[in-house]
């Protein structure tokens, strides 16, 4: 099933569970260059339950981690031997996709 989807940042005053002490929990996209060292498992290893597959070499992932750096490191894309690769934090979207993913985008983005 693909449905539309538009979730503009939200104006309310979502704490996300930072006052509790809680990380926030932000959404990057993982894309990854056809010949690229850096494999599937290095990225369901890092964010196991926490990605969803968007096509060939693309991931949707749920992270604590602040940064796109800080993504690209803990699934080790470096520019080393090749490991090169893409990430982009997602913090607007809108398209007609497979309804698990914007699901599970929505789940991250809103999870307390």
């Amino acid at each position: 099933m693909y449905v539309e989807l538009d979730a503009a940042p939200r104006a309310a005053a979502r704490t996300d569970g930072v006052e509790r002490g809680e990380r926030p929990v932000n959404s990057y996209l993982i894309v990854l260059p056809p010949r690229s060292p850096v494999t599937r498992e290095a990225v369901t290893r890092a964010f196991p339950d926490k990605y969803e597959v968007v096509a060939d070499a693309v991931w949707a992932v749920a992270s604590e981690k602040r940064t796109c750096a800080d993504v690209c490191d803990e699934i080790g894309i470096d520019g080393t031997s090749g490991n090169t690769g893409m990430v982009v934090k997602i913090d607007q979207y809108y398209g007609v996709f497979d309804r698990a993913l914007w699901d599970n985008i929505e789940e991250w983005r809103t999870r307390e």
